[in-house]
């Protein structure tokens, strides 16, 4: 069987954001160098079927890189689903990681590689108590030459029963024993969510200076994709981010890198100067869909607390700030008809905002438990996603980051393509 070419690799990702991936246990357990590969041993939202306390888990990557190094390569995420027509496997006799396709009781002639572990990102935090945990639950790299600070664990939506309802991401999910990063179920068990924070904040910023003053920029290539992301906590979350940003420049040039801040829109237009002044140059407020009454009723934390119409404005003021083409906002695909969004995406482009999106993957704490192939074809993403990656063409525009960065959709990979 001939190796898949750069259009086959782009299907088989595809495939895998869209019914995700088995894993072969017994096979992967053989890996005598596991420990230095990037696994997800912590967060269980997207471990289908598998225990919270199983051992599995330390053999299902949070993401995989497919292709040849010498032609194309693309990152995936890893959604664990043991229904998959795709098996993750590993041959010890090669050293090889592979995949299989099970219908077909083959494997496929493309290479697969975990992410080996950052130098920086093995560095154990010690704690006041004497607790030992991994600094990466808080600066974490992702995929290839992407790096992201999450400082606090939850958004407030899902404490008053609001969250949007693909999200995955409930702050009950069970999770590992030791954790550093600050939870929001927390929250009220303090007079203010500044009260919350301040008791948070010492442990929080000495784990992301230590990190930084440990980071090998040489470690990201192609790129360095710097962003910052957190979950909605009222607005406070802005106050959060500009502390952070302020500690690490001591120690990083945020605005020698491709830097993204991804948030809820700020009631104060003055946190985006801020920000922008502190070196971010990208800034994302995530619309998810943009059809009003679909916002309405898949988003009712966000449609209660912005409404639809200031979430739009609150777009085109950070135009005014960051400029055309550094505004963004994401889509799940999924949600709403695909031909009013491109639409939709038109419309946002000519204002001068850039459209990006992930496909919508069921997981164990989301509302919407439809199978994805049930609401998407893969017809229709490719498709979809030719004629947003002509608009970006349009507009001097590009997709998120790149192809050994954006794991959850094809845009990246069809504006390579094209």
């Amino acid at each position: 069987m001939k190796k898949l070419s750069e259009d086959k690799i782009i299907d088989l990702k595809l495939d895998l954001l869209m019914q995700g991936v088995d894993c072969d246990f017994n096979n992967l357990k053989t890996k005598r160098d596991i420990d230095s590969y990037r696994v997800n041993k912590i967060r269980v939202s997207d471990r289908h079927f598998i225990n919270p306390k199983s051992k599995k888990r330390k053999y299902i990557p949070d993401e995989i890189l497919i292709g040849n190094p010498n032609f194309y390569q693309t990152i995936a995420k890893v959604y664990y689903n043991r229904n998959s027509n795709f098996i993750l496997t590993y041959q010890k006799t090669v050293d090889k990681f592979l995949i299989k396709d099970k219908k077909k009781n083959c494997y496929l002639e493309t290479e697969v590689n975990f992410i080996p572990l950052k130098s920086f990102s093995k560095r154990i935090f010690t704690t006041k108590e004497g607790k030992k945990i991994p600094e990466n639950e808080i600066v974490t790299p992702i995929s290839i030459d992407r790096l992201t600070i999450n400082p606090f664990d939850g958004c407030s939506m899902w404490l008053n029963g609001n969250e949007c309802s693909f999200c995955g991401a409930s702050p009950k999910r069970v999770i590992g024993p030791q954790r550093i990063k600050p939870s929001i179920t927390t929250i009220s068990q303090y007079p203010s969510i500044r009260a919350w924070w301040n008791s948070q904040k010492e442990t929080v910023l000495e784990v992301i200076c230590d990190s930084f003053q440990h980071i090998k920029i040489s470690d990201f290539k192609p790129h360095l994709h710097f962003v910052i992301t957190t979950g909605f906590l009222y607005g406070f979350e802005w106050d959060v981010v500009i502390e952070i940003l302020s500690v690490i420049k001591e120690y990083f040039k945020v605005g020698e890198t491709d830097s993204h801040l991804s948030l809820m829109p700020p009631k104060n237009i003055d946190k985006l100067e801020t920000v922008k002044k502190l070196g971010i140059k990208n800034v994302a407020f995530n619309l998810e869909c943009f059809d009003q009454k679909v916002f309405e009723t898949i988003c009712k934390g966000k449609n209660f607390f912005i409404g639809y119409n200031n979430f739009r404005e609150k777009l085109r003021e950070a135009v005014k700030i960051f400029g055309r083409g550094y505004v963004r906002t994401n889509f799940v695909l999924g949600l709403e008809d695909l031909k009013n969004l491109i639409k939709g995406c038109e419309i946002l482009a000519e204002e001068g905002i850039v459209s990006d999106y992930t496909i919508f993957f069921p997981r164990p704490a989301s509302g919407i438990q439809k199978k994805t192939k049930d609401i998407l074809t893969k017809a229709e993403v490719i498709d979809f996603t030719k004629n947003l990656v002509k608009i970006y063409q349009l507009y001097d525009y590009r997709p998120f980051t790149c192809n050994l960065s954006s794991r959850t959709s094809i845009a990246n990979d069809i504006y390579n393509l094209l």
